[in-house]
């Protein structure tokens, strides 16, 4: 015969514990607010930006390709070679890789200097 739960103190403890997760907490928030701007409720701000997703394209950022591209390039040098690839993409990988001895990013080579600078215009 099964146990009939009928008072919270028969629910397990661990999942009496569990709490909403501050994700859904910023989530809840964030459509609060926005619903509060919607009807008028005066705020020092015009809209709500929730990144509480992780997801920065979903707030409508750009996606970082060019970082994500120079890194893949660095990992894989061979894709130096990769016409497909921004050519800014390349000179910058490049440059990273001729700073690195060896060039390659791995660090089981053995490094002859110590501290190099590598200076980069800023866009």
């Amino acid at each position: 015969m099964q146990k009939v739960m009928t008072s919270l103190q028969d629910v397990n403890p661990r999942v009496r514990g569990i709490r909403v997760s501050s994700q859904s907490a910023l989530q809840s928030l964030a459509e609060k607010t926005t619903r509060e701007i919607t009807q008028g409720v005066p705020k020092p701000f015009k809209k709500v930006i929730d990144v509480s997703s992780g997801d920065p394209q979903r707030a409508g950022m750009k996606p970082n390709s060019f970082v994500r591209q120079v890194l893949a390039v660095c990992l894989c040098p061979e894709l130096l070679r990769e016409e497909g690839l921004p050519l800014d993409v390349r000179l910058r990988a490049q440059r990273l890789l001729e700073a690195c001895d060896g060039e390659s990013v791995g660090k089981d080579k053995k490094t002859k200097t110590k501290n190099k600078k590598i200076i980069f215009p800023t866009v």
